[in-house]
């Protein structure tokens, strides 16, 4: 592992390790590069796409109503700015959700919305293990993905769920470059993070691992976004288990 990177606990393990090993680090596998293309033929078929978002015509006299009420309220940052809300997801298992805010927390919300309490500062945890160095900080926390088998003991998931963020050091080589622009702005990294009790109202487990690292070469926000496991995939579904991650 290149000096920098936010280490797979307890040992230091290379890039190239890292990807060779698959249970050193990585119970579930990346949707990216080629492992996409293993189960391509196996996948459902991709439904063809569209811009007309109500194909059948709504009558002038049906008008198309939508009922919105406020389901929870999350709290300020530390600095008493409102909450960004990047995602709401749910936690497999665990009887919860959790949304994620781009300053870097993640709060654990009752179904019904009247209970939320703060379950992780990502921000935090990461900047801790990051190198001392000039804008070495968390820049924005995008996507965040709990595993299916989060709360199966005894599985390659258990305990396990990703966040993806930027950050501002981007002195450790990246796993992915890009072909166009210039210099390196931030890097897009993805974590693995195990917790011991996927059942607890807070984090208890160690640092996180870094999976993955690819540089941007651009001052504009939003190169990272959205993560996740595909709903509905059940064990004998051929991605079941893989990563989606979303590059802009």
């Amino acid at each position: 592992m290149s000096e920098g990177r936010i280490p797979c606990a307890p040992a230091l393990v290379s890039s190239r390790a890292r990807r060779a090993s698959a249970t050193a680090c990585l119970p579930c596998a990346l949707a990216l590069a080629l492992a996409p293309l293993a189960v391509a033929a196996q996948l459902p078929p991709v439904v063809p796409f569209s811009r007309d978002a109500f194909p059948n015509h709504i009558a002038d006299h049906e008008p198309l109503l939508v009922n919105v009420s406020e389901f929870v309220e999350v709290p300020r940052d530390s600095k008493g700015s409102p909450a960004r809300l990047q995602a709401l997801v749910d936690v497999p298992g665990a009887g919860r959700l959790i949304v994620s805010t781009t300053q870097g927390t993640l709060y654990a919300v009752s179904y019904d919305g009247a209970e939320v309490s703060p379950y992780l500062d990502v921000a935090h945890a990461v900047e801790a293990v990051l190198p001392s160095r000039a804008r070495s900080g968390v820049e924005t926390l995008g996507g965040v993905a709990f595993h299916p088998q989060f709360a199966d003991a005894g599985t390659p998931g258990f305990g396990k769920f990703y966040t993806l963020l930027e950050v501002w050091d981007t002195e450790p080589p990246a796993d992915f470059t890009p072909r166009r622009g210039s210099g390196d702005w931030r890097d897009t990294v993805l974590l693995e993070w195990t917790a011991r009790d996927p059942t607890a109202e807070t984090y208890g487990g160690g640092s996180p691992c870094e999976l993955m690292r690819i540089e941007q070469p651009y001052s504009t926000s939003h190169k990272g976004g959205a993560i996740g496991f595909r709903p509905g995939a059940g064990p004998s579904a051929p991605d079941y288990g893989l990563l989606y991650v979303a590059i802009g």
